[in-house]
């Protein structure tokens, strides 16, 4: 029983393996200009006041999300866009922080 013992810590081992593979996948939020920022919220301005489709590409859990949508609310206060995806009229509500580019 002694000589089989140090066997018993393995399944922590495969847990802290797999972590560690999926923190190699992670993509973190890309260092933004002030020229880039500015040129965000302009394009927020400007499909805010429009109600036409824009894509917004967003970073959440690690992963950059690229969404079609449609922006019905700008809160300044909040710093958060209230929209509406166009497939299933879900509303989302993103943070200006996370929001990397809007076309």
């Amino acid at each position: 029983m002694i000589k089989w013992a140090p066997f018993a810590t393995m399944p922590q081992q495969y847990a802290d393996i797999k972590r560690q593979i999926q923190s190699q996948n992670y993509v973190y939020m890309p260092e933004l200009s002030d020229e880039q920022i500015i040129d965000i919220n302009i394009k927020l301005q400007h499909f805010s006041c429009m109600p036409c489709s824009c894509t917004i590409t967003y970073h959440q859990n690690h992963q950059l999300h690229e969404i079609d949508c449609v922006i019905e609310k700008i809160d300044e206060f909040n710093q958060e866009v209230q929209v509406r995806t166009c497939y299933n009229h879900e509303k989302l509500k993103l943070k200006f922080k996370f929001i990397f580019k809007v076309e």
